[in-house]
């Protein structure tokens, strides 16, 4: 904001140089005379850059110009002017900028020659003080041109336009404001008494223009086609408005799709990395297995040349009968294989290990009794472990895929147990305010009623369902009138001359917000059942808070007879008992206890309905505990399951069998080696060699088997 803080007038009227502090807002006042007007005129003269109509004092007798103000005219006969030569005028308005926090100054200079043309400029300083300024130098009035040269010798930037059309410009940019703002000016600072406030208006508020009377008659008969045209407007928008209504729908529905479609993707995406993940595993156990079956290849390979090489050897030896290079050589071979022994002996108890730690394991997750006793046999036979952990990887994969299944089953029903939850607790909380949760199509024809009955007629009418206006007397015949009533006890009473109107606002809005099954009672037809007789009648049970509610309800219900045994029934031809059996129509029927089961009539219903709801959420919380605890106990087994090595065990359990036989081999060599010590005959070489090609037999029987498990761990 742009606020006026000084006025400076040199050569003005009587004003020779005075400055003028001003300070938010200022009041001028003083006696006629007295230079009111002429403060006035000199800043509105800038404001308007040069376009104002001057004020009319109270005590002048002849208009006032720019150059009576400049030569100061006194209207005294032989002394007219009291400036008669050659005269300069300044008029500077100095504004402080409130945001940049920083001054300026705007205003006129203007030349008057003795006998010659006024010339005149509009100027700008930008950021100085009207005190920063030179305007009077060794106590004369600077000239326009030599003020010019003053502001570039003291490196003050001004700038200077010479027409009212630039100066507008010039002074619109510096204050901030449009074009119209120097034509507002004019009309807002009119200082003169008004005497006559029509001259008044026409002088400083009116601009000067022609009536056009028939072009003024033409417009004002297009006046009236636009109004009718924009009465036709304002119903096309009313009808715009649901159509609105509609689309704004969709869109949320729509917006809901996406939100669903996303979660739906999202899932997949989570569903595909847990595949991912598992492939990833697999792949990699496989991985590790066709390691193991490499590595053993490879030892296989060379335990095959070793015996080779050692049966070669004694079938030399026995050809050549050395006993004694053989006890060397046993000796040797006895060695080598304490070594293997020593080294395959960390891997067989990281195996053993592994096997009593998933023993414990299986224990936990409950898997059969009968594998469990085979693993912990202590005998370890190769071909029996097989066979149970081929069972017990079986058993894991299947238990695994259960209780995932169970896992993603729990999630949808503890979501739906929740959703359940709180949709009674919305129910709870309106019927804690005594109003009756009713289904989405009544409560909302009641809403959509009571605001356009109420915006139509200007004042709140009331809309409610006949089960709001009624109660039970007994609540021994509660069941009976819910049940008979059923459906009817949402018909909406309406006082009869809303009636029409609330009509047109159902049949517009049924199809557009999908509303059906409610009805609306037309009360106006029914005063006949005013003062009908209701003795022992269902209608008989019901106290009304509404005289039209009476009327309807009389109307349902004043021909059901009350009776309070079934053989009572057929005495009447519309009958029922405490118990919902009906008779009407010469039929017997019982009614649904659906129907009557969730009351809604009166009070009653809402303190019914609250134990229920009660009840239901007691009953919800404990069904959302159990399934939290369940839940928690499939993690559970799931992350146990998941911590199974069944099936990495399984293809390691060669290992069992080849540390078996290397110390079976072991104690071989070493028993050989002793009675080669003891007896060095042929017979006992012979023996040696037998047992080499048997070992180098079996060698190769293992080589070919580890090749079957290569190519199948490959296909896999």
């Amino acid at each position: 904001m742009k606020t006026l803080t000084k006025v400076k007038l040199i050569n003005w009227h009587t004003f020779s140089n005075e400055e003028f502090e001003i300070y938010k807002n200022a009041l001028i006042t003083g006696e006629n005379g007295t230079g009111k007007s002429t403060i006035l005129d000199a800043i509105q003269y800038v404001l308007t850059a040069g376009k104002c109509k001057f004020n009319k004092a109270a005590s002048d007798i002849g208009n006032r110009t720019l150059e009576s103000y400049i030569r100061c005219k006194t209207g005294i006969e032989g002394h007219e002017f009291v400036r008669n030569g050659d005269v300069t005028t300044y008029i500077a308005l100095e504004f402080y900028d409130e945001k940049t926090e920083k001054y300026q100054i705007i205003g006129t200079v203007i030349d008057l020659p003795a006998g010659g043309r006024l010339n005149r400029d509009f100027f700008q300083i930008i950021d100085c003080k009207i005190s920063d300024v030179a305007f009077i130098e060794e106590r004369r009035v600077l000239t326009r041109k030599e003020f010019k040269k003053a502001l570039i010798d003291h490196q003050q930037t001004g700038i200077f336009k010479d027409t009212i059309k630039e100066g507008e410009s010039l002074f619109g940019n510096a204050l901030g404001v449009k074009s119209k703002y120097f034509d507002l000016v004019t009309r807002a600072l009119a200082f003169k008494a008004i005497d006559n406030v029509y001259q008044f208006i026409v002088d400083f508020l009116l601009k000067e223009d022609f009536v056009d009377i028939q072009n003024l008659r033409d417009s004002i008969k297009h006046y009236k086609v636009l109004e009718e045209k924009l009465k036709i407007s304002k119903k096309e928008c009313e009808s715009l408005e649901g159509v609105v209504s509609q689309y704004d729908t969709y869109l949320d529905t729509h917006f809901q799709m996406d939100v669903l479609e996303c979660l739906k993707e999202k899932l997949q995406e989570k569903q595909l990395q847990a595949i991912i993940d598992n492939s990833q595993k697999k792949y990699q156990k496989i991985n590790d297995q066709l390691n193991f079956v490499q590595q053993k290849l490879t030892q296989l390979n060379q335990d095959e040349e070793t015996y080779q090489e050692r049966y070669h050897r004694l079938d030399e030896s026995l050809r050549e009968n050395e006993t004694y290079n053989l006890k060397n050589e046993l000796q040797k071979e006895s060695e080598q294989l304490k070594k293997e022994k020593e080294k395959k002996e960390n891997s067989y108890q990281t195996l053993i290990t592994e096997i009593k730690q998933e023993i414990q394991l299986l224990k936990k997750v409950k898997i059969p009794n009968s594998y469990i006793q085979i693993l912990q046999n202590q005998d370890y036979q190769t071909e029996t472990l097989t066979h149970a952990f081929r069972n017990i990887v079986e058993e894991v994969s299947k238990r695994t895929k259960d209780v995932t299944e169970k896992i993603s089953h729990l999630k949808i029903e503890m979501t739906q147990t929740v959703d359940r939850f709180n949709e009674y607790c919305k129910e709870y909380d309106s019927l804690k305010e005594n109003q009756l949760y009713y289904r989405k199509e009544i409560q909302e024809l009641i809403q959509l009623l009571n605001e356009k009955l109420t915006s139509h007629y200007g004042k709140t009418i009331e809309v409610k369902p006949l089960c709001e206006y009624i109660e039970v007397k007994d609540e021994k015949w509660r069941n009976a009138l819910e049940g008979y009533l059923n459906s009817q006890r949402f018909d909406l009473i309406i006082e009869p001359e809303y009636f029409e109107y609330a009509l047109l606002v159902y049949e517009e809005y049924k199809n557009k917000r999908g509303i059906y099954g409610v009805g609306i009672v037309d009360v106006a037809k029914m005063s006949r059942y005013e003062d009908v007789d209701v003795k022992d009648t269902l209608a008989s049970q019901l106290d009304c808070k509404n005289t039209y509610a009476r009327w309807y309800a009389n109307m349902l219900l004043s021909k059901v007879q009350c009776v309070d045994d079934v053989t009572q029934l057929r005495n009447y031809a519309t009958a029922i008992t405490p118990t919902c059996m009906l008779y009407k129509n010469y039929t017997a029927r019982a009614i649904n206890p659906r129907i009557y089961n969730k009351p809604y009539i009166g009070l009653g219903a809402i303190k019914i309905q609250l134990a229920t709801i009660e009840q239901e959420l007691e009953n919800l919380k404990q069904e959302i505990k159990l399934q939290k605890a369940n839940y928690e106990d499939l993690k559970n087994g799931q992350a146990l399951l998941n911590q199974s090595k069944a099936d990495h065990i399984f293809y390691r359990l060669d290992l069992i069998d080849e540390y078996h036989n290397l110390l079976k081999e072991y104690q071989e060599i070493n028993d050989r080696y002793e009675k080669l010590i003891l007896d060095d005959s042929l017979i006992s070489l012979q023996e040696e060699c037998d047992a080499v090609k048997k070992q180098l037999e079996k060698t190769k029987r293992e080589k070919e088997d580890s090749l079957m498990k290569k190519e199948v761990l490959k296909i896999i």
